[in-house]
């Protein structure tokens, strides 16, 4: 499992912040193109399974913006234990 600084941390979160927010606004264009296809044959099944996929995924980004929170939460409580200033690299997190 790798381990992260709580700087690299501090920097991952912001980008996967965005990931959430751009998955979003993709995911109700996407909302959008199916309900202006809807009852039109396969295109409309295959934009609905192109949503579906989607969904999951910002689910998945969602996720990701929760680990590294719980993860920036360790490195608090470590970093305060060992000191000010000191890097800590968290393992194991999961």
């Amino acid at each position: 499992m790798p381990s992260h600084t709580r700087a690299m941390l501090q920097q991952m979160l912001p980008v996967a912040e965005r990931h959430v927010a751009t998955g979003a606004e993709r995911l109700r264009a996407q909302e959008a193109r199916v309900a202006a296809l809807k009852n039109k044959g396969p295109l409309a099944e295959d934009s609905r399974k192109l949503l579906e996929i989607m969904k999951q995924t910002q689910e998945h980004q969602k996720d990701h913006v929760e680990l590294l929170k719980r993860e920036l939460a360790a490195t608090e409580s470590l970093e305060f234990s060992a000191g000010p200033g000191a890097q800590q690299p968290i393992r194991g997190m999961a």
